[in-house]
């Protein structure tokens, strides 16, 4: 997404093995930096509920919008959030 600044969590993605993300990766899981709040060194969603806007189940994946936009979450990290 062209100018939006965005954060990537490698965990909440479900992203392993890898040292970088792909671009794919970045447009479907990154997060907007102004969904986000700083709490020290970590990074918690402003938002403290958000809706299921989607669910994949091949990948385990939930979709919730964050500052109106679809971000994918790993579904095993999103229960310990």
């Amino acid at each position: 997404m062209a100018g939006l600044k965005q954060v990537f969590s490698n965990s909440l993605a479900g992203h392993q093995g890898r040292k970088y993300a792909t671009k794919d990766e970045w447009l479907t899981n990154g997060i907007p930096v102004d969904g986000i709040n700083r709490n020290g060194n970590k990074l918690q969603f402003k938002q403290s509920r958000m809706k299921i806007v989607a669910y994949d189940k091949a990948t385990n994946a939930i979709a919730v919008k964050v500052s109106g936009y679809t971000i994918w979450v790993d579904t095993a990290v999103a229960r310990k959030a």
